[in-house]
């Protein structure tokens, strides 16, 4: 005999559950005629800290052959271009390397051979720097560590004698750095060792142990520049074009070409009341909305038959309360009732208040921009921005635009370049449109001193179960502005 049955799996870490239910004639479930459950181990290995999932070495494997691959792929890109230069790949000699850190040094400031000028370029592009920059007094590993390497490149400087234009300029290339440090006895690789390598309870054990720095992209572009100034001086090739850009430009793009950042919005779960749209971020102010009406349609005078239904000057009050804070206590909006004349009926609180629940989530977006404000009030107050009234200055459209690309950046260090808004791209490859009001809003709050993802930033994480087209609908039916169709 032929059953139609429906299949229903849970695939978790270390559990796998499976059922089937035997559907009726109409199609729908009738009753649970299988099910198996099968528990194991989770996937986890011996680590330094204890256990670690398998998962973590094969990413970083995976990461490594990633790197490996793009910097195999700009060392021959950059040798295809020996011809710019009027050399052939065959015939330049092979180099053990031990020379590079003094001819890297020369090129800023003297002349070297064409050849020495394009192993020069491939050193450049195996170590490009991190691409971004760091607001000041930043906390973190390489935040640290870059700023430390800007103090000590500029106290070198100031050592030779060498005018520093601003607190920017470093006064000497990052090459001439690391000669000054391979001259002095220090190994010429700025990162020394790996954060993970040994346990915390040895980390501190050396404290003459040279620090890790970090190098940024800027640097290295900055050397470039110096020693292509410097070198073309000397070698009237280096003025030319080819394919109507200049050999310049065909260099600088080899070296320093950066893959653009693909969008993580089609990752995202459908709506299951627009299938075609995808499911809001909790941060929008559409789901903050709802969730306000959605308590407002819960709420009853008392409990029970005997319940009454909250009167709609009393929702207004309520609503009003939710709105300009992330939480109320009951107490709270039980006053605000009274001083609006609208007080609760006698004898009767909320049916929501109880021992377990003090208080209702109002809007927890503005909340979490008014916080940031008054962080940036206290600590400097000669830059704050005004978060929260730039956002509602923003029309819905761009409200919309501004959490969803924040929900979507899967670091917060993808916005260190200023450029950022030229480094992400659609699923089709083509660069991404973002207005002009979008990227003055990310502009101002990534400078703020807690940027960081959004749920961090005491923004609500996660996803909401509809679209923001279906959340806003839902919230105008619950608040009793529209009908819902079918």
């Amino acid at each position: 005999m032929t059953i139609k049955y429906r299949l229903g799996l849970d695939v978790g870490t270390a559990s796998i559950g499976a059922a089937a239910v035997s559907l009726d004639k109409d199609g729908q479930p009738d009753a649970l005629i299988w099910h198996h459950v099968r528990i194991f181990s989770e996937p986890n290995e011996p680590g330094q800290g204890g256990l670690v999932s398998k998962k973590a070495g094969r990413r970083k494997a995976r990461m490594q052959r990633r790197q490996i691959d793009r910097r195999a792929s700009r060392l021959r890109r950059i040798a295809n271009l020996a011809n710019l230069l009027g050399l052939k790949r065959e015939e330049i000699a092979p180099d053990d390397g031990s020379t590079l850190p003094y001819l890297r040094a020369q090129a800023a400031t003297g002349r070297i051979e064409l050849g020495d000028l394009l192993r020069v370029f491939l050193r450049l592009s195996k170590r490009r720097g991190y691409k971004g920059e760091f607001k000041a007094k930043k906390k973190g590993e390489v935040a640290e560590g870059s700023s430390e390497l800007n103090l000590t490149m500029r106290a070198i400087a100031t050592e030779r004698g060498i005018v520093l234009k601003d607190e920017n300029d470093t006064g000497i290339t990052l090459g001439q750095y690391l000669l000054h440090r391979m001259e002095s006895g220090l190994p010429t690789k700025l990162k020394v060792k790996e954060i993970s390598d040994e346990p915390k309870s040895k980390k501190s054990e050396d404290a003459n142990a040279p620090k890790n720095l970090y190098a940024l992209r800027k640097m290295v572009e900055h050397e470039f520049n110096t020693i292509w100034d410097t070198q073309a001086k000397h070698h009237d090739i280096l003025n030319g074009t080819h394919d109507r850009k200049s050999i310049r430009e065909h260099f600088h793009e080899a070296l320093f070409y950066q893959r653009p950042l693909k969008s993580a919005a089609d990752l995202v779960a459908q709506c299951g009341l627009e299938p075609t749209l995808p499911r809001a971020p909790r941060a929008q102010m559409s789901f903050q909305r709802f969730r306000i009406e959605k308590t407002l349609a819960d709420l009853r005078w008392g409990a029970g038959k005997r319940a009454e239904p909250i009167r709609p000057d009393q929702k207004r009050v309520i609503r009003n309360l939710l709105d300009h804070n992330d939480k109320v206590k009951f107490e709270d909006i039980y006053e605000a009732l009274e001083n609006a004349e609208c007080a609760k009926p006698q004898g009767k609180g909320l049916n929501l208040d109880r021992a377990s629940r003090e208080e209702l989530l109002g809007n927890s977006t503005l909340a979490a921009l008014r916080k940031l404000d008054r962080h940036s009030s206290k600590k400097h107050p000669e830059r704050a921005a005004n978060l929260e009234q730039a956002f509602r200055a923003l029309n819905e459209k761009t409200q919309i635009a501004v959490i969803n690309f924040l929900a979507e950046i899967g670091s917060p260090e993808q916005l260190d370049d200023p450029e950022w808004h030229t480094s992400f791209v659609k699923r089709d490859g083509k660069p991404r449109q973002f207005s002009e009001p979008l990227i003055s809003f990310v502009n101002c709050i990534k400078e703020h001193d807690n940027f960081d993802r959004l749920s961090k930033m005491d923004f609500d994480g996660g996803r909401a179960s509809y679209s923001v087209k279906a959340l806003n609908n839902l919230a105008d039916w619950l608040a009793g502005r529209t009908k819902l169709a079918g």
